[in-house]
């Protein structure tokens, strides 16, 4: 079921995880429309540009392809006003870029990671 809040908000979250059961849960918590899941990192530039702008992006770190890293610094080049969060598995690094405005280890709890886009959202 879709978390209440989520509906009347109307912001729009890009969420890119290679993690596809991960998504999915994502996806039953925040609801579809107006948010993107993508699993492949190589489709974000095309998904920002035909479905952006997004208020926010929530990144796996550890991703084929490209890390979570690469892309926030690809993204912080061509949109450097959205916010972005970062999830994973791994600890934090000693050296996070300040472009990434948090870093939250899994397995984390949905109301942690919802309460975490509302704050990056009012800053």
């Amino acid at each position: 079921m879709v978390h209440s809040f989520w509906q009347w908000t109307m912001k729009k979250y890009l969420f890119v995880d290679d993690d596809g059961a991960f998504l999915e849960v994502l996806r039953l918590f925040f609801g579809s429309s107006p948010h993107v899941y993508l699993s492949d990192v190589r489709h974000v530039a095309s998904v920002l540009k035909h479905d952006g702008p997004f208020d926010v992006m929530i990144t796996d770190y550890d991703m084929p392809y490209h890390t979570g890293l690469e892309l926030a610094k690809w993204v912080k080049q061509h949109y450097s006003a959205m916010p972005i969060l970062m999830v994973s598995g791994h600890e934090k690094p000693d050296l996070l870029p300040s472009f990434v405005m948090q870093w939250m280890k899994k397995p984390i709890s949905l109301d942690v990671l919802a309460w975490e886009i509302t704050e990056c959202l009012t800053l």
